[in-house]
């Protein structure tokens, strides 16, 4: 399947273009401590022979919380298909 993206930023001229992905992370590390932010990726292209190619990705945190998530990790099932 061909792949599509749709311009955030500002249109693709001749060898050039600018763009931003919103992102919205969480999770539980390893040490039981929980993580939510959300953030920005600015990111400028360059066209290239192979197609368009990154020249520069920079990440924005715009929020963080550390506050515990809620709820409880998934635990492995047994006697299933799915645990052999």
């Amino acid at each position: 399947m061909p792949r599509r993206h749709r311009w955030n930023g500002q249109p693709p001229s001749a060898g050039s273009a600018t763009d931003r992905a919103y992102v919205a992370e969480s999770g539980r590390l390893h040490d039981g401590t929980s993580h939510l932010n959300y953030a920005l990726y600015h990111d400028r292209y360059r066209r290239t022979r192979d197609g368009w190619r990154f020249t520069e990705r920079v990440y924005e945190i715009r929020y963080v919380d550390t506050s515990p998530l809620p709820g409880s990790a998934p635990r492995r099932l047994t006697g299933t298909a799915c645990s052999q």
